[in-house]
């Protein structure tokens, strides 16, 4: 055989190495997709046999005032952390607390909307509803496993929406996903190294819209992000872990259109910031200050946010209200 033909010989066998390689690794990351996408699976089967034992809740309607016809409000939730337990020098929280916290939210809620005459209530839940999986110090803080969590936290937060839902004329429910709930990838060591969709909220949201009588409840849920038309305003809602610090750019190229607002939620700390004419508002959270918090001496109050559209009556705008809670 001659050196040439030899030399060829040696590509072919390089090349057909490479080739088997690809081959290998695509047929790896196929296997890991299925066996995330089974371990979803999984859960949602274990969460649907305890809905079967669950008896959905009745919806009363008990509204006493009188609705200024085209007011409304929108009130941000995120950032309970259902399943972390925090007991520092300024702060102690845990599953009751947060369940306790919430239900001063739909109080304060309640009264707002009835002093505004609020119509419409947009209850837009941005994410990290439970504490997860994301790494191992939150395992380690956690009082409950993750699908204990997840059904918990589904039972709180379908009574909060139902006995808000009581008391205001319509109610429309928003939810997107946070990072907490993510299922870390069997072959992870980052907890960046996630497959977005696969997210464990999906079920508390699953779990929600299960619960809800559907025809007294308006809801769109179950995205990484989502678009609303609110009085004249393009209004975005996300958790906030993605993008940069002016999601305004990134939005504007995916949308063809600058939004007027964003609604985001991640940074345990309320905000609200204008930048190029969009109103950025970010929530606080309901856990207030853990440790990591502490740890670096900062110090936020456990809150949410309520916005009313409009409250002038002009053409676009809107008021953002902390609500804090102890």
């Amino acid at each position: 055989v001659s050196e040439d033909e030899l030399k060829r010989i040696e590509t072919l066998k390089d090349e057909f190495y490479k080739e088997k390689m690809r081959y290998t690794d695509k047929l790896r990351t196929y296997n890991a997709k299925l066996r995330e996408e089974s371990r979803f699976e999984n859960l949602k089967a274990a969460m649907l046999a305890e809905l079967a034992n669950i008896k959905p809740p009745r919806l009363y309607k008990n509204v006493t005032y009188t609705p200024q016809e085209s007011r409304v409000a929108s009130l941000l939730i995120s950032d309970i952390h259902y399943g972390i337990k925090v007991d520092n020098q300024v702060n102690y929280y845990d599953c009751e607390v947060a369940k306790d916290r919430l239900e001063q939210i739909a109080g304060m809620t309640c009264d707002m909307c009835k002093d505004m005459k609020v119509k419409t209530l947009n209850i837009c839940i941005l994410g990290d509803v439970v504490n997860g999986i994301i790494n191992v110090s939150n395992r380690i803080e956690q009082e409950e496993d993750i699908m204990t969590q997840i059904i918990n936290v589904g039972n709180i937060l379908t009574e909060f929406i139902i006995n808000i839902s009581a008391k205001i004329p319509e109610v429309k429910i928003y939810t997107v996903w946070g990072n907490h709930a993510r299922i870390p990838s069997i072959n992870a060591a980052k907890k960046n190294d996630t497959v977005n969709r696969e997210n464990l909220e999906r079920l508390v949201y699953h779990f929600i819209k299960t619960m809800l009588p559907t025809h007294k409840i308006v809801t769109s849920m179950n995205d990484d992000y989502l678009v609303a038309h609110i009085c004249g305003d393009v209004v975005v809602m996300e958790h906030g872990d993605k993008g940069t610090s002016n999601p305004i750019y990134g939005y504007t190229n995916i949308l063809h259109e600058k939004p007027d607002i964003i609604f985001r939620g991640h940074d345990h700390e309320f905000s609200v910031k204008t930048l190029s004419d969009t109103k950025i508002v970010t929530n606080g959270s309901l856990v207030g200050t853990d440790d990591y918090a502490l740890s670096l001496r900062v110090n936020s109050q456990p809150s949410q946010t309520f916005i009313v559209h409009n409250p002038l009556g002009q053409k676009k705008g809107m008021a953002a209200f902390e609500l804090v809670v102890h």
